[in-house]
């Protein structure tokens, strides 16, 4: 375990706060659509990060790990808190067709399986793009790419996305509306 100097550590947590807070931001709010409920996760990824900075070698990586553990926290902690669904009542939705919730959660299965079978970076790009709006060289400066890179990976992602959704019988975005 390296120790940092406090003003060392200090100025580069506040230069890594500075560089990465837009995306750690943006996959929080892409997953909970909550402003408020996505500030509070970056509060806590960033207090974690802070305790465990000395130990951390690519920031990035870490904090976009980070943001998914507090993020599957947060929503454990608000099912257990208020209730919301079980297991079983989301996979009974998912079997019934036509119906709106049921192609939302169709569609974070599919990101889901997305985010395990591709690069860390890839999702991240996916989400900035396709949820969140950023352009190509918007999303490529957050992840350190140029803009060609950034549209080729968005593309590909895009591509394993669509086979996903195809194998599950869906060829249109109008069959999951």
């Amino acid at each position: 375990m390296k120790v940092l100097g406090i003003d060392r550590k200090t100025r580069r947590f506040t230069e890594d706060y500075n560089n990465y807070y837009t995306l750690v931001f943006s996959a929080a709010y892409s997953r909970t659509c909550n402003i408020e409920e996505s500030k509070d996760i970056c509060q806590e990824v960033f207090i974690r990060y802070y305790e465990k900075i000395e130990d951390i070698i690519t920031p990035r990586t870490w904090l976009q790990g980070a943001v998914r553990m507090v993020v599957l926290e947060h929503f454990r902690n608000r099912e257990r808190d208020h209730g919301i669904v079980d297991e079983s009542i989301e996979d009974a939705a998912a079997s019934a067709k036509g119906n709106f919730q049921d192609s939302r959660i169709l569609i974070q299965q599919a990101l889901e399986e997305l985010r395990k079978s591709c690069d860390v970076r890839d999702g991240a790009l996916f989400e900035l793009v396709a949820i969140n709006n950023y352009t190509y060289k918007e999303a490529g400066r957050q992840l350190g790419m140029r803009e060609r890179q950034a549209r080729y990976r968005y593309r590909l992602v895009a591509n394993r996305l669509t086979r996903y959704l195809e194998d599950r019988g869906i060829h249109s975005l109008e069959e999951l509306l």
